[in-house]
């Protein structure tokens, strides 16, 4: 990132770090700007478990190996079930639009790299890099607050 040293007194990431090519390294970077007693906050989604997570793993595997004809077409008929899938963001054509559900469709399957985390990867990478973790929040996705020493 192109700031200097300890230059904030707040960083977070809100679901980006596991969409970059080195989720470490964007990690680092966070930390690298981050002003000592600074806050960094961490928001990422979880590993999917279960059959969710089986099928969710095969349904990426063709978005992200076939031509995007096949893809696009798949995420269009996906749009119509959004209803019944377990989305966080909740987001259906009955609260929003073709295009936004299909974004919603998009991101989540079609990117090359993306990484789920477990509470615990999070948690090391805190630690391993000089964050105190102050607050977890249980109701959302992997959520972490910690203090830069």
């Amino acid at each position: 990132m192109p700031f200097k040293n300890e230059e904030f007194d707040v960083v977070f990431s809100f679901g980006v770090i596991g969409y970059t090519n080195n989720f470490l390294k964007a990690f680092k970077e966070k930390v690298r700007v981050l002003k000592c007693n600074g806050f960094l906050g961490i928001w990422v989604y979880p590993q999917k478990k279960g059959i969710t997570g089986v099928v969710f793993n095969a349904v990426r595997k063709i978005y992200t190996r076939e031509s995007k004809l096949i893809p696009n077409l798949i995420a269009n008929i996906t749009v119509l079930f959004l209803p019944l899938l377990p989305t966080r963001s909740k987001v259906t054509l009955f609260n929003s639009s073709w295009k936004q559900c299909l974004e919603i469709v998009k991101v989540n399957l079609f990117p090359p790299r993306l990484y789920f985390f477990t509470e615990k990867e999070i948690e090391n990478l805190f630690l391993d890099n000089n964050i105190k973790i102050v607050y977890k929040d249980k109701n959302n996705p992997i959520t972490m607050w910690g203090i830069k020493k």
